[in-house]
């Protein structure tokens, strides 16, 4: 994204801004390490590049589109500016009310007048609620009729609102993303306090075991494609086939079923495992690919397949496993997750080919930058095209 010298000033206010409130929430240990500085600068770039790619898609005009990606980027530096490790009050109207302050300080009050921000103040002070919530509130981010200007700031609102929400709440939640924040907050910080001094699960050579575990409870139980809104499902798709990617290399290596690895799980008392859980895992059983149909779910019905084609592939299937494996001990190795990624990239030497997939994907996707900023802008743009001019 190529702002103009005013915009850009207030991007980077925004984040000192943002890294210092967190910063001082490190030094007080009030700050929730799961929603720090690397979690608030991709919501803000990603975010940025889901409403760009929205206005496109509705044949708005470029520059109004980097417009709304722009309000976007900014709520996205500051959306979780207030939150702490344990709230005793909502985070977004506080992020809303400090907002509210500075836009009459230097460099927000050199915008010019046309310029509205009250998109911000709204993603700020919303964000927390769930799409169908904001679809009441602000519409839907898709103008089917093209009967709303972007000036008039309907539109803006909707296409802030939902963009910050995909990518706090779905994008963060799914992909590349998983395979580093599970592996570190799992493997690493779950293993090192939470399951300390159990046999199966400590840190470190339980660590794989308890990420296998929390795998399965989220690709079971909180599998909310359904929930997205139709112009997010093909991306949601795409990430969850990553997700399922990365369980059968840990299947793989562990060289067991989704079956067998639940009722393991069970067995040693994982946490939130239940007859019901195992149960739910041995009837549906994700990978064999029945479970996901083509005419519901193409993208990660398609993804499952390409992942059996490679469990039947003895190469490609230990490559696999050994990456799913080292991507883990990656993680555990380093206090921050960002040094794993560093340290990746400045010199770490391996032959495995999904190792490097996981790592790049988990680079850009950080960056929002290369393949997968543009795998992501082309299947919003294309989906919202699709459904404003049906």
């Amino acid at each position: 994204m190529k702002y103009n010298e005013i915009q850009q000033e207030i991007l980077n206010d925004a984040k000192r801004r943002m890294q210092y409130e967190l910063g001082e929430r490190r030094q007080t240990g009030t700050l929730s390490k799961a929603h720090a500085e690397d979690h608030c600068e991709a919501v803000a770039k990603n975010g940025a590049l889901i409403a760009y790619a929205l206005m496109l898609g509705q044949n708005y005009h470029p520059s109004d589109a980097l417009q709304i990606a722009f309000l976007t980027e900014l709520a996205g530096y500051l959306h979780d500016i207030k939150r702490e490790s344990t709230e005793f009050v909502p985070h977004g109207p506080l992020a809303s009310k400090y907002f509210r302050k500075i836009v009459f300080d230097a460099p927000y009050s050199n915008l010019s007048s046309s310029l509205q921000l009250s998109p911000v103040r709204e993603a700020l002070d919303k964000h927390e609620l769930s799409f169908g919530e904001i679809l009441n509130i602000f519409g839907n981010p898709i103008n089917k009729k093209r009967q709303i200007d972007v000036s008039s700031e309907i539109i803006a609102m909707s296409v802030v609102m939902n963009s910050i929400l995909a990518a706090d709440k779905a994008l963060e939640a799914s992909g590349y993303r998983v395979v580093e924040r599970r592996s570190f907050f799992v493997g690493r910080e779950r293993a090192m306090n939470e399951f300390k001094y159990h046999p199966i699960f400590n840190y470190s050579e339980g660590s794989a075991k308890a990420v296998l575990g929390e795998t399965l409870i989220r690709l079971y139980t909180r599998n909310s494609i359904d929930e997205y809104p139709d112009w997010l499902k093909p991306t949601a798709q795409s990430l969850h086939a990553v997700q399922y990617l990365w369980l059968q290399g840990l299947l793989s290596y562990y060289e067991i079923t989704e079956e067998n690895a639940a009722k393991f799980m069970l067995e040693n008392r994982f946490t939130k495992f239940d007859q019901k859980l195992v149960d739910k895992i041995s009837t549906e059983k994700h990978l064999d690919g029945k479970h996901f149909s083509h005419d519901q779910y193409p993208i990660l019905f398609q993804g499952i397949e390409r992942i059996g084609d490679i469990s039947h592939d003895q190469n490609g299937s230990r490559d696999l496993a050994e990456s799913s494996i080292d991507i883990i001990r990656l993680f555990l190795q380093e206090a921050d997750p960002k040094d794993a990624i560093d340290h990746y990239f400045s010199g770490h030497e391996s032959n495995l080919k999904y190792l490097d997939r996981f790592m790049r994907g988990i680079k850009e996707y950080r960056d929002g930058s290369g393949d997968f900023a543009k795998n992501l802008m082309a299947d919003i743009q294309s989906e919202a095209k699709r459904i404003a001019f049906k």
